[in-house]
């Protein structure tokens, strides 16, 4: 099945060992994309996650809140559409070149 469901979340993390606890409770479920020990990341505080969509975005952030990390922002990442992300309603918009890349702005109302 493929991990076609992309998730963003902002994670409050000051070292290698948070990331490695967010990491390590991902890596447990089979509905989640494992995650590489070398994934590159721009922003180590930003987790990519990559679902079968058996597995919805609330489960996904009890199962990060677990580990007592704060998340600031969450949401499902869809080119060019409108979420609620966290406390404030944003637009995210991945670059069409460098799939790493997102522009998040914030939509006023």
């Amino acid at each position: 099945m493929p991990y076609d469901h992309h998730l963003r979340f902002h994670i409050t993390m000051s070292c290698g060992g948070c990331s490695g606890a967010v990491r390590k409770v991902l890596n447990k479920q089979p509905a989640v994309k494992p995650f590489e020990e070398d994934q590159p990341k721009a922003d180590p505080k930003w987790v990519d996650v990559y679902t079968d969509g058996t597995i919805s975005l609330a489960q996904v952030k009890e199962i990060i809140a677990k580990t007592g990390k704060q998340i600031n922002y969450y949401g499902e990442v869809r080119d060019g559409e409108d979420y609620e992300y966290g406390t404030k309603h944003v637009k995210i918009t991945k670059d069409l070149e460098d799939p790493m890349k997102f522009t998040v702005e914030e939509v006023k109302e």
